[in-house]
């Protein structure tokens, strides 16, 4: 099989708040089996998706922080021969 070179997202993340719209000030953070947290990267200054490791995979624990307020949600990467299947989070914000 021929592999790309390219690095996929091992999760993408999405964060809206209550009323669905796009929070572009959270700060996103995630820990793969219970490791220790790192940052999310965004891709976009001004967008509301996060990109959290690049081909790892495992179970992932994903926060979003904003004023104060942290909301979780968690996604299990597995891969195939060539690269992780990245999955997709969408985490809304009460406030």
């Amino acid at each position: 099989m021929d592999c790309t070179t390219e690095a996929r997202a091992s999760v993408t993340v999405e964060v809206v708040d209550a009323s669905g719209a796009p929070v572009t000030d959270a700060q996103v953070q995630y820990a793969v089996d219970g490791g220790e947290l790192k940052d999310c990267e965004k891709p976009f200054e001004d967008g509301n998706t996060y990109s959290c490791a690049y081909e790892t995979e495992g179970q992932f624990k994903i926060n979003a922080t904003r004023n104060g307020m942290t909301t979780s949600a968690s996604a299990t990467v597995t891969g195939d021969e060539c690269h992780v299947i990245g999955q997709k989070v969408k985490i809304t914000l009460s406030s």
